[in-house]
């Protein structure tokens, strides 16, 4: 799978045996480090979970570029997650973020094709908070742990292919 912007050339592509090394050399910032685990971590899930969840983990390029992390899966309960999604620390605050959320958002549609994505996000981390809200995600009355639960409504959302451009 490979979704493009055009653009600003960002892609996302899948995690193989020939990127995971370098992705897994990917980190948020010190002041991020509560907000979402480790790459590793994250890898881990793919496989410790894979009984009740399918992962989908991704790599985001900017220009061949590896600036970012996501994984996505469809669970027992046919429920859409976007459970990770991270930008590494050198390329934070260049719009990145917004264009690979889009990305991420069209390829979940197009591989699932569900009306609704959950992700749950630390409420300390208002970035993140503020960028899922501008797509139109929209916190529900549950928690994920201990981290409260946003919802993106495809049928009730504004289009988001307004925000990546």
């Amino acid at each position: 799978m490979c979704q493009k912007n055009n653009e600003l050339n960002i892609n996302i592509v899948d995690v193989t045996d020939n990127n995971l090394t370098e992705i897994l050399k990917l980190k948020v910032g010190k002041s991020q480090a509560d907000f979402i685990e480790t790459v590793s971590q994250c890898m881990d899930e793919v496989y410790i979970h894979s009984y009740d969840i399918n992962w989908h983990p991704v790599g985001i390029y900017n220009n061949k570029i590896l600036i970012g992390f996501a994984m996505y899966g469809i669970n027992i309960e046919n429920h859409v997650w976007l459970d990770r999604f991270m930008i590494d620390e050198k390329f934070q605050g260049h719009g990145y973020g917004k264009i690979a959320l889009g990305l991420l958002i069209n390829a979940i549609q197009n591989e699932f094709g569900n009306n609704l994505i959950c992700l749950s996000v630390n409420k300390k981390n208002n970035v993140a908070i503020n960028l899922y809200q501008n797509f139109g995600f929209k916190f529900i009355d549950e928690l994920d742990g201990n981290d409260p639960i946003m919802v993106y409504n495809f049928t009730s959302t504004k289009k988001h292919q307004d925000f990546m451009s």
